[in-house]
């Protein structure tokens, strides 16, 4: 399974991977706080094998938007793209 965080304008943007790759992709738009959504909401998507992050929907500057995905990549074993 693929998770996806996106905003509202690419959210179609990753419907071609269940067609030719047979992967799952599971879609959340809005704007999110990525560390918040990596310590409190990613415990209910521990069994995903992709994590695609768009970076206009993360409200974290730079600097927090790497924390985040160093605590992602330090508590579950899924791919980052």
């Amino acid at each position: 399974m693929l998770l996806y965080l996106t905003g509202k304008d690419r959210v179609n943007l990753l419907d071609f991977i269940e067609d030719q790759i047979r992967i799952i992709p599971k879609k959340m738009t809005g704007k999110f706080s990525l560390m918040q959504f990596v310590v409190r909401d990613m415990r209910n998507f521990a069994h995903i094998k992709y994590f695609v992050v768009d970076r206009i929907a993360v409200s974290e500057d730079e600097a927090g938007f790497t924390a985040a995905v160093s605590s992602f990549q330090t508590m579950f074993s899924a791919r980052i793209l």
